[in-house]
């Protein structure tokens, strides 16, 4: 357990983005995640270094286990999944791992909701 698991008060709902097919764009079934959400709205850029407004960092394990299914969040929160977090809909545009080392610091993943 994470040092920083005290924190996961939130859950997500998410959708993992598969890809865009001939019936348009596809996502996986939904898995729930444990995590902290830090709302806020602040100017971010995108992978395409467009500018957007961010409504708030969602912070979570970088593993979880859903329904008996261990999974890894950095699979999980790909670019344009979708994510109910709080009631309300969003999408993934950035996410960094956070990986303490040898350092003995919490691991998680931070997570860009538009």
């Amino acid at each position: 357990m994470s040092a920083i698991s005290v924190f996961f008060i939130h859950t997500a709902t998410v959708e993992t983005f598969t890809g865009t097919g001939a019936y348009g764009d596809a996502y996986a079934a939904p898995v729930v995640v444990k995590g902290f959400l830090d709302d806020g709205v602040v100017l971010v850029r995108t992978g395409t270094s467009e500018q957007q407004e961010q409504k708030s960092i969602f912070y979570a394990p970088l593993t979880f286990v859903y329904q008996g299914v261990q999974y890894v969040s950095w699979d999980v929160f790909m670019p344009d999944s979708q994510v109910t977090v709080n009631g309300r809909a969003c999408h993934v545009s950035e996410r960094r791992s956070r990986d303490g080392g040898s350092l003995g610091l919490p691991d998680h993943i931070e997570v860009d909701l538009i």
